[in-house]
C-alpha cells in the first residue's frame, strides 16, 4: 500500500508518494532562490537534502509525483497521452513550460563497471529442464512494477520487445533447455504474457506454470512439482534441475556450471560470483574449502555467512547469484525436509491453540535446503561464474543494466532502429512510447529516464 499527500502550490498540484517500508520522508517548499521553483527535499539520512527541482508552470494534464520507496527516490512525470516518465538521479526534463531535474547520478559508463567479456553459449545435454522463480513481490523496485504499470518484476520490459524473463528464456533455449517451469503469483498475467511471447520467439522451449495463491518461498515451487508429479508429468525425476531467479539478467554459461555439477557429484551446486571488499556486506557469502589465493574459487561449501563484515568474511569473496543445479538424488530429501518442517509448524500451531496449517509458511533454498544439506553432509559445491550477472533488485539497477545492454557490452541482440528504444543521453523507451514521446514536446531528455505506457 502507498500513502500520498497532495500539496497545492502556486504552480500545480504535486503529489508526494510514500511507499510502505520507505525510510525517506519528503517535504516540498518554494525555492528561496528562484521564483516559480519548487524544491523536493528528502531526509532519509536525518539531514534534509534537495532531491529535485520543479521549475516553471506545468501545463494542464501534466502532473508530478515525488516517490519514496525502499529502492530509492525518484520523480514520476505523468503526461496527457498516458505516458509516465520515471526520472532517476541525474535526470533532466526540459519543456517549453517547465523543467524538472533530479539531484545526483544513477548511470555509470560501461568502462567504469568493468563488465566481463561475452563468451559464446554452448548447448548441453545434462538436463533439458529448468525452473525460473517468478512469484516474488518485487517491493524494492516500485514504482516500476504495480504502482503505475501493472507488471511483475520478471515481466518488466528489457531490450526492445523482450522482457527480463524473456531474455532468460532465450538464454536457456540456446543452452539446450526445452522444458521450463515457472511459479507465478504477483501480477501473474504479465509474467504469463511475457513467457508466451518469449517461448514463441525461441521456438524450442515450452513453459509450465505453477500457480501459487501466496508466496511459498524460493523452494516452494519445486516442492509443488514434486508433490504433484501427475499434474507436472513433463518433469523428469531422473534429470537435474537448473534453477534461476526471475529478476536475473545474465549472459552466464550455464552449460559449464552443469558440467561442473555433474563431475563433482554434488547434491546442489550454487552459481557464485566473486565480489569486491566493498560489496561483501551486501551479500550472503559462501565459504569454500578452496585456497583463497586461486583465481577460480569454485569448490566444496563449508558454511554460509549472511551479509558479514569484511573482518567476518575473512578471505571469502563468493556471493550466491541465485543459480542452482539440483541433483535428482536430492528430490526425495526435499520432500522429507518439507514434511519435517510442516510437522514442526503444525505442532507449534497446536501448542498455541492456532488453526493447523495445511502447508509450510515458506520453504526456502537458503534457509531450509542448504542448511539441511550441510547438516546431513550432502555435498554442496560453489561454481564461480565469470560472466555478467545482475539481479534488478531496485530501479537504479534496472536502468543501469538496460544501459549496459543497449551499449552492446552484454551481447544481447539490439533492436533496430535503436533510437526508438534508447538514446545515448540515458533515456530508455518501453514498447509503444517512442512516438508518443514526441507528442509531448520536450526540448531535452537526458541523464537517466525510463519512459513507459501506463496500463
Amino acid at each position: 500500500m502507498n500513502s500520498s499527500t497532495t500539496l497545492e502550490t502556486l504552480m500545480k498540484a504535486v503529489t508526494l508518494v510514500q511507499a510502505k517500508g520507505a525510510p525517506q520522508q519528503f517535504a516540498l517548499a518554494e525555492s528561496p532562490i528562484k521564483a516559480s521553483q519548487l524544491v523536493v527535499v528528502s531526509d532519509a539520512s536525518g539531514q534534509p537534502e534537495p532531491l529535485a527541482c520543479i521549475e516553471g508552470e506545468l501545463p494542464a494534464g501534466f502532473t508530478v509525483d515525488a516517490y519514496a520507496s525502499r529502492g530509492g527516490d525518484l520523480l514520476v512525470l505523468h503526461t496527457p497521452n498516458n505516458l509516465a516518465y520515471f526520472l532517476f538521479p541525474g535526470a533532466i526534463v526540459q519543456h517549453p513550460s517547465f523543467k524538472l531535474s533530479v539531484s545526483g547520478e544513477t548511470l555509470l559508463p560501461a568502462e567504469k563497471l568493468a563488465c566481463p567479456p561475452v563468451v559464446p553459449t554452448k548447448k548441453q545435454a545434462i538436463t533439458k529442464q529448468a525452473m525460473i522463480l517468478g512469484a516474488g513481490l518485487g517491493s524494492r523496485i516500485q514504482p516500476l512494477t504495480e504502482t503505475y504499470v501493472g507488471f511483475a518484476k520478471p515481466a518488466l520490459p528489457f531490450v526492445g520487445e523482450s522482457s527480463v524473463i524473456g531474455q532468460l528464456v532465450e538464454h536457456l533455449a540456446n543452452q539446450g533447455i526445452e522444458r521450463l517451469f515457472v511459479n507465478t503469483f504477483f501480477e501473474r498475467d504479465s509474467v504469463v504474457a511475457a513467457l508466451q511471447m518469449a517461448c514463441k520467439a525461441a521456438g524450442t522451449i515450452e513453459f509450465f506454470e505453477i500457480k501459487e495463491d501466496r508466496p511459498t518461498g524460493t523452494a516452494g515451487g519445486v516442492l509443488h512439482i514434486l508433490n504433484h508429479l501427475q499434474t507436472f508429468s513433463s518433469f523428469n525425476v531422473e534429470e537435474p534441475l537448473l534453477v534461476l531467479q526471475g529478476d536475473a539478467v545474465t549472459n552466464a554459461d550455464h552449460s559449464a556450471m552443469l558440467a561442473f555439477h555433474q563431475q563433482s557429484g554434488a547434491s546442489v551446486t550454487i552459481g557464485a560470483q566473486k565480489v569486491s571488499d566493498e560489496d561483501v556486506s551486501k551479500f550472503g557469502i559462501i565459504a569454500t574449502t578452496t585456497d583463497a589465493t586461486k583465481a577460480d574459487l569454485s569448490g566444496a561449501i563449508s558454511r554460509f555467512l549472511e551479509k558479514p563484515s569484511l573482518k567476518e568474511a575473512g578471505s571469502y569473496r563468493l556471493a550466491s547469484t541465485g543459480f542452482y543445479a539440483i541433483a535428482p538424488s536430492l528430490y526425495p530429501r526435499l520432500q522429507a525436509w518439507y514434511a519435517e518442517k510442516l510437522a514442526k509448524e503444525k505442532a507449534e500451531a497446536s501448542a498455541k491453540g492456532l488453526p493447523t496449517p495445511a502447508d509450510c509458511k515458506e520453504f526456502d533454498f537458503a534457509v531450509d535446503v542448504f542448511g539441511a544439506c550441510l547438516a546431513e553432509s550432502q555435498p554442496l559445491q560453489a561454481f564461480q561464474i565469470e560472466q555478467f550477472w545482475c539481479d534488478i533488485g531496485n530501479p537504479a539497477q534496472y536502468l543501469q543494466t538496460l544501459q549496459l545492454a543497449y551499449e552492446g557490452v552484454l551481447g544481447f541482440t539490439l533492436p533496430e532502429p535503436l533510437h526508438q528504444w534508447y538514446l545515448p543521453e540515458g533515456v530508455v523507451f518501453w514498447p509503444e512510447t517512442a512516438e508518443a514521446n514526441i507528442e509531448n514536446g520536450f526540448t531535452a531528455l537526458r541523464g537517466g529516464i525510463v519512459v513507459c505506457k501506463k496500463v
